[in-house]
């Protein structure tokens, strides 16, 4: 029988081990926590808010992840996600000192490279369990997570009432199914199969999935599936256990969001623009290709800021944003580099003629006149081209031609929209006087 990830199993008789005190840590890509769970306040006996903010390193030495080298963070955590399985390593705390724990390092869908949620047990003191699948049962139809009991097929044996009140499905409408009824679409076909495997060999998973509810709202869920045998060392069951955690990853989202958008614009930032054009270098003189980079900026954009009003000033930011968002592909990038500068990146434009296209396309866009309110402007602005390999071949050589050429613009008698070439070719203006009323 074919399963989904939301299709996970439970276990029913037999020897269920490793249900020892757990707990979830998220870290961000500069290695500080971002989020802890109640259950690893309890393994440090630390309360999170003296866990949050904190280097993974100070907790957990060996993940050697470090504030000042995100991009090895990156590197690392990426190299120890889902590889590894459960780890015995060394913790500290303040409390406890230096103790035992289990480690895994998965990712977090929404951004699997700068997200990463780092999963814990207390190994300090081996617990296990012979108790047989009546007294998992038992003792989880209290639990707050939802914990789903299926058979090695699939098919679901039990629900508690968390998972009835988190899924919106009732136990008579679960029982007898699999769980593919919370399949969301989300996750692709090899994505289960991998996982379906790894448990149907008797290894844990644990990861964060996105399920459906029975009204159809989706959900983040992090989840562990566990293996089930019976004394003979049978596989039997397995045991679904699941938390919700929508608002942790979206708040997760919230902050490499932040940390790489302009907040006003909603424009990638210039962090993320010198990325872009550091990896378009790379790609354009590994394929031996060219490409385009403009930058454009806002004339008297201070005199307008300062009779109008910063609230005009932003309103007139968005909307230069949205005006150049919609004359470029997907592909292309466009940032906001300063205040009042903004820079394009074009792959694959690599001729004059191909930048010419879109240097007349955002022309017409900025001419149209802004209206905030009962006032109206017509921006102008001066625009800076120039092409790698023609112009520059390395990154600040590519930043000063664009820049100069800009210089160039500003320096002509045109008045509206105006762009020149890097060392003044093809200088154009477009005639849109600025006004205001």
């Amino acid at each position: 029988m074919e399963r989904t990830h939301s299709e996970l199993p439970a276990p029913t008789e037999g020897v269920v081990g490793g249900l020892a005190e757990e707990g979830t840590l998220g870290v961000d890509v500069r290695g500080l926590v971002r989020y802890c769970s109640p259950g690893a306040e309890a393994i440090f006996r630390m309360p999170a808010t003296t866990l949050a903010g904190r280097p993974l390193n100070e907790l957990i030495p060996r993940l050697r992840f470090s504030a000042a080298t995100p991009g090895m963070n990156r590197v690392l955590a990426l190299s120890w996600s889902g590889a590894r399985g459960w780890l015995r390593l060394d913790a500290r705390s303040v409390v406890r000192g230096e103790f035992a724990i289990d480690a895994t390092l998965t990712n977090v869908p929404v951004d699997p490279t700068r997200l990463f949620i780092v999963s814990l047990r207390d190994a300090s003191e081996e617990r296990t369990t012979t108790e047989g699948v009546r007294c998992v049962v038992e003792a989880m139809a209290q639990s707050d997570d939802a914990v789903m009991l299926t058979d090695t097929d699939g098919v679901i044996e039990y629900v508690n009432p968390s998972f009835e009140r988190v899924t919106g499905f009732a136990a008579a409408e679960a029982v007898g199914r699999t769980p593919r009824i919370l399949n969301s679409g989300t996750h692709p076909a090899a994505h289960f199969a991998e996982m379906w495997a790894s448990v149907r060999a008797g290894k844990e998973y644990r990861g964060v999935v996105v399920n459906r509810r029975k009204e159809g709202s989706t959900y983040h869920e992090e989840k562990t599936i566990r293996p089930l045998f019976n004394d003979a060392g049978v596989l039997t069951h397995f045991l679904s256990v699941g938390r919700n955690v929508t608002d942790r990853v979206l708040e997760m989202a919230h902050l490499e969001n932040l940390a790489h958008r302009d907040e006003l614009t909603g424009l990638a930032n210039r962090g993320v623009f010198r990325d872009r054009l550091r990896h378009a270098i790379a790609h354009a003189a590994r394929h031996r290709t060219a490409f385009a980079l403009l930058y454009l900026d806002v004339d008297d954009f201070k005199a307008l800021n300062d009779e109008f009003g910063h609230s005009f000033g932003d309103a007139a930011l968005q909307e230069l944003a949205r005006r150049l968002r919609a004359c470029l592909r997907e592909e292309d990038t466009v940032a906001r580099v300063g205040g009042d500068e903004f820079a394009v990146i074009l792959p694959g434009a690599g001729s004059h003629d191909a930048a010419e296209a879109v240097l007349q396309k955002i022309v017409v866009a900025l001419r149209s006149p802004l209206e905030v309110g009962d006032r109206r402007a017509v921006l102008a602005a001066s625009v800076g081209a120039c092409l790698y390999p023609a112009h520059a071949q390395d990154e600040p050589g590519l930043m000063r031609a664009a820049d100069g050429a800009m210089y160039l613009a500003k320096k002509s008698d045109a008045d509206g929209v105006t762009y020149a070439w890097s060392k003044n070719a093809h200088t154009r203006a477009a005639s849109a006087q600025r006004t205001v009323t």
